[in-house]
Protein backbone atom coordinates (compact mmCIF):
# COMPACT_ATOMS: atom_id res chain seq x y z
CA UNK A 1 0.00 0.00 0.00
CA UNK A 2 1.43 3.35 -1.04
CA UNK A 3 1.74 6.08 1.55
CA UNK A 4 0.72 9.57 0.45
CA UNK A 5 3.09 12.46 1.04
CA UNK A 6 2.07 14.84 3.82
CA UNK A 7 0.91 18.30 2.84
CA UNK A 8 2.58 21.50 3.98
CA UNK A 9 -0.09 21.97 6.66
CA UNK A 10 0.61 18.50 8.06
CA UNK A 11 4.35 19.18 8.12
CA UNK A 12 3.85 22.48 9.96
CA UNK A 13 1.52 20.76 12.43
CA UNK A 14 4.13 18.07 12.97
CA UNK A 15 6.77 20.77 13.53
CA UNK A 16 4.71 22.46 16.23
CA UNK A 17 3.53 19.23 17.86
CA UNK A 18 6.85 17.38 17.89
CA UNK A 19 9.47 20.13 18.11
CA UNK A 20 8.30 23.58 19.21
CA UNK A 21 5.73 22.66 21.88
CA UNK A 22 7.93 20.01 23.57
CA UNK A 23 10.86 22.43 23.63
CA UNK A 24 8.77 25.19 25.20
CA UNK A 25 7.31 22.63 27.61
CA UNK A 26 10.80 21.42 28.57
CA UNK A 27 11.97 24.96 29.24
CA UNK A 28 8.84 25.72 31.27
CA UNK A 29 9.20 22.50 33.25
CA UNK A 30 12.88 23.18 33.94
CA UNK A 31 12.02 26.69 35.12
CA UNK A 32 9.93 25.26 37.96
CA UNK A 33 12.20 22.26 38.58
CA UNK A 34 15.70 23.41 37.56
CA UNK A 35 17.33 20.18 38.71
CA UNK A 36 15.44 18.29 36.02
CA UNK A 37 16.64 20.33 33.02
CA UNK A 38 18.47 17.49 31.30
CA UNK A 39 15.58 15.06 31.75
CA UNK A 40 13.11 17.55 30.29
CA UNK A 41 15.37 18.30 27.33
CA UNK A 42 15.87 14.56 26.77
CA UNK A 43 12.10 14.13 26.39
CA UNK A 44 12.11 17.03 23.92
CA UNK A 45 14.95 15.45 21.94
CA UNK A 46 13.09 12.14 21.61
CA UNK A 47 10.06 14.04 20.26
CA UNK A 48 12.21 16.04 17.82
CA UNK A 49 13.98 12.92 16.57
CA UNK A 50 10.57 11.33 16.03
CA UNK A 51 9.81 14.20 13.64
CA UNK A 52 13.03 13.48 11.73
CA UNK A 53 12.23 9.77 11.52
CA UNK A 54 8.73 10.54 10.26
CA UNK A 55 10.21 12.82 7.59
CA UNK A 56 12.55 10.03 6.49
CA UNK A 57 9.63 7.58 6.40
CA UNK A 58 7.43 9.92 4.37
CA UNK A 59 10.18 11.19 2.07
CA UNK A 60 9.20 14.83 2.63
CA UNK A 61 10.86 17.38 4.91
CA UNK A 62 9.85 20.92 5.81
CA UNK A 63 12.48 23.34 4.51
CA UNK A 64 13.09 27.04 4.89
CA UNK A 65 10.10 29.36 4.38
CA UNK A 66 7.80 26.33 4.55
CA UNK A 67 8.98 24.70 1.33
CA UNK A 68 8.44 20.98 1.01
CA UNK A 69 11.66 19.17 0.16
CA UNK A 70 10.96 15.77 -1.37
CA UNK A 71 13.49 12.98 -1.41
CA UNK A 72 12.68 12.04 -5.01
CA UNK A 73 13.13 15.56 -6.41
CA UNK A 74 16.13 17.00 -4.57
CA UNK A 75 18.02 14.55 -2.41
CA UNK A 76 20.60 17.03 -1.09
CA UNK A 77 18.14 19.55 0.36
CA UNK A 78 15.88 16.81 1.68
CA UNK A 79 18.69 15.29 3.72
CA UNK A 80 19.90 18.75 4.75
CA UNK A 81 16.49 19.60 6.23
CA UNK A 82 16.23 16.20 7.93
CA UNK A 83 19.72 16.14 9.47
CA UNK A 84 20.21 19.81 10.41
CA UNK A 85 17.22 20.04 12.80
CA UNK A 86 18.18 16.67 14.32
CA UNK A 87 21.69 17.71 15.38
CA UNK A 88 20.64 19.58 18.54
CA UNK A 89 18.43 16.74 19.86
CA UNK A 90 21.22 14.23 19.16
CA UNK A 91 23.64 16.44 21.13
CA UNK A 92 21.18 16.62 24.04
CA UNK A 93 20.79 12.83 24.06
CA UNK A 94 24.59 12.35 24.02
CA UNK A 95 24.92 14.69 27.00
CA UNK A 96 22.11 12.84 28.81
CA UNK A 97 23.76 9.47 28.19
CA UNK A 98 27.06 10.84 29.50
CA UNK A 99 25.24 12.23 32.56
CA UNK A 100 23.67 8.84 33.26
CA UNK A 101 27.05 7.14 32.86
CA UNK A 102 28.69 9.53 35.34
CA UNK A 103 25.70 9.54 37.72
CA UNK A 104 25.10 13.29 37.34
CA UNK A 105 21.74 13.26 35.58
CA UNK A 106 20.03 15.22 38.35
CA UNK A 107 21.96 18.07 39.92
CA UNK A 108 22.52 17.51 43.63
CA UNK A 109 21.06 19.89 46.14
CA UNK A 110 23.51 22.09 47.97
Amino acid sequence: MLRRNPTKAELVTRLFALEILPFVGALTYSYFLPRMLLIALSVYSVCALTNSFLSIRDGVALGVFGLREERTEDRYWFWYWVIRPALFPILILCIAIAAVATNTLVWPRH
